[in-house]
């Protein structure tokens, strides 16, 4: 094995990386949206009492507190999941 093949695996190893990491943040965005959905439903019968809103604002503030997370964990993804594609790309064989 010589050094540009080692490249070419390290970067499929970092673009799986990326793909999981992207996979992840999708499934972990669509779990936050049901929940939201979820708190929704079961608040808005007593949203026209003080406290219900109260209670109903404090649920979604606290299902929405990890949306930038998700947010910057997609993004993460795709960036390593671009560099991955990239190290492929550079270290193909030129056969």
């Amino acid at each position: 094995m010589d050094l540009s093949q080692l490249k070419k695996i390290a970067g499929l190893m970092v673009l799986v990386v990326g793909a999981g990491f992207v996979a992840y943040a999708i499934h972990s965005m669509q779990q936050t949206h049901e929940a939201k959905q979820n708190v929704s439903a079961v608040a808005s019968p007593s949203l026209e009492e003080p406290l219900g809103a109260i209670v109903g604002d404090v649920l979604t503030k606290k299902v929405s507190e990890n949306d930038m997370k998700q947010t910057y964990l997609l993004i993460g993804g795709m960036a390593v999941l671009l560099s991955g594609g990239g190290l492929v790309f550079l270290f193909r064989n030129k056969n």
